[in-house]
């Protein structure tokens, strides 16, 4: 049977784990598969490791791993294949793959442009919005950078 394990980052914020499992459970009814579960990369509860347990609880023999990540950093190239190595190993029986994060479309950029229309006032040319990332040693980061920030 298959699964999909939905991974997203992980916060402290109360409001950011509800808007999440919010978000997530909107998608879960447009999808046509029998199990989905969700986890965290970090932070909070459940981890990827208990998503996985989850899914194979369930029936599961191959599971789609999908991050809900912007961009093919750190976490994407490292964190998850480690963690999913291990996995393999300890359920050697089940497919695991791992897909590519969201990354940047233009209805993420539409979502954040409307996020600030609704909250604050509509956006117009006089105004800046400043966009914080921590830098990569992956040049193709910054080309997706480049578009989250001219649109």
């Amino acid at each position: 049977m298959k699964a999909i394990l939905y991974i997203a980052h992980g916060t402290r914020s109360k409001k950011g784990i509800r808007e999440v499992e919010g978000f997530l459970q909107t998608i879960m009814k447009q999808v046509n598969v029998p199990i989905q579960e969700w986890s965290y990369l970090e932070i909070c509860a459940p981890t990827i490791e208990q998503g996985i347990e989850a899914c194979v609880h369930q029936g599961a023999r191959e599971i789609d791993v999908i991050p809900l990540l912007l961009l093919k950093g750190g976490h994407y190239k490292k964190d998850i294949p480690g963690l999913l190595l291990l996995l393999k190993k300890r359920f050697s029986a089940i497919k695991i793959n791992l897909h590519p994060p969201f990354g940047v479309q233009s209805y993420i950029l539409d979502g954040i442009t409307d996020l600030i229309n609704e909250k604050y006032s509509p956006i117009t040319e006089t105004d800046h919005l400043l966009v914080v990332g921590r830098g990569s040693s992956d040049m193709n980061i910054y080309k997706d950078f480049h578009l989250v920030t001219t649109g």
